[in-house]
């Protein structure tokens, strides 16, 4: 983003979430079981809501 006064602000976050969706291979079962709103939310700004059911972490 370009300030009023010129310069550029970058916001970033760490998600664990999206770390692990991008290490699961597109093309494995474990993927293919997902739900397409669960990648959309993980890629968004948003994220999952913090009491969101990660059962992926649960294997």
């Amino acid at each position: 983003m370009l300030t009023p006064e010129g310069e550029i602000e970058i916001d970033f976050k760490r998600d664990e979430n999206y770390i692990w969706l991008c290490n699961v291979d597109s093309d494995s079962q474990e993927y293919e079981d997902l739900d397409i709103q669960v990648i959309n939310q993980i890629k968004s700004w948003e994220r999952l809501p913090e009491d969101f059911s990660r059962y992926w972490h649960e294997v």
